[in-house]
């Protein structure tokens, strides 16, 4: 820390301390260290801290001025340490330690298989030698749609069987409610003959629409809903009266 900013410090310790004194009691209490505390980190550190003393190769090899080996470039010791560490940790406790959303190893005895460290690792690993793309959408233009619909009403004209003209006469329909209303395949192909209700377009009135205007209502199924405390109703299309 900067020194001002440790000045600071201090003095606002020295106000804690003093409020403990008034009232009796101790604030900050610093702990009793029966030994030097150990860890891996320390070493690790001073081995950073050594690396930036050395001479960087590229000083070497263009035999120009010297510079030493910046600190982004040592830094790399602590994430090759940093790679061991959880190495080694997954193959000691595979079942409790995972990786927090900012990479930071943790550990949880009730944690889920699926969450582990070892999951994530395997994951991450087919992500990037398998890929995770998609096969793209394809757009549909207006000229598909239209060749289909004269396609079917062609073939509806040219027949007489009455089961043949009910399926493309169905067709039509599901093409005129699934752009109508943006639905899905799902949404679709879940209506029931009780869910679609029509209004005249003389009696658009009763629901508010303009004189002369009918429309077309599904009853979608209540995941379709963008609120859940919306209406079931949905205006798939209109038509004007002639």
């Amino acid at each position: 820390w900067a020194p001002s900013s440790m000045a600071g410090v201090h003095l606002r310790l020295r106000n804690l301390a003093a409020f403990g004194v008034k009232f009796g009691f101790q604030i900050c209490q610093p702990p009793v260290i029966p030994a030097p505390p150990c860890s891996p980190i320390i070493p690790i550190l001073w081995a950073i801290s050594h690396y930036t003393l050395q001479v960087s190769r590229s000083s070497l090899r263009s035999h120009g001025e010297d510079h030493h080996i910046t600190y982004n470039t040592a830094r790399g010791l602590q994430s090759a340490a940093s790679a061991f560490f959880a190495w080694t940790r997954m193959l000691a406790y595979p079942s409790i330690v995972f990786q927090s959303p900012e990479r930071r190893l943790l550990g949880n005895p009730w944690l889920s298989p699926t969450d582990s460290l070892l999951a994530t690792l395997t994951h991450r690993g087919m992500k990037k030698r398998l890929g995770i793309s998609t096969t793209p959408a394809i757009a549909l233009h207006h000229r598909h749609v239209a060749w289909n619909q004269a396609h079917r009403d062609q073939l509806f004209r040219g027949t007489q069987d009455p089961y043949l003209r009910y399926l493309l006469a169905a067709a039509n329909l599901v093409v005129v409610i699934g752009w109508g209303g943006w639905l899905r395949a799902s949404e679709v192909f879940s209506l029931n003959h009780g869910d679609v209700s029509r209004c005249a377009p003389d009696e658009g009135s009763r629901f508010g629409l303009p004189l002369g205007v009918g429309a077309l209502f599904l009853r979608l199924l209540p995941m379709t809903k963008s609120s859940p405390y919306g209406p079931r109703l949905h205006l798939c299309i209109w038509f004007v009266s002639r």
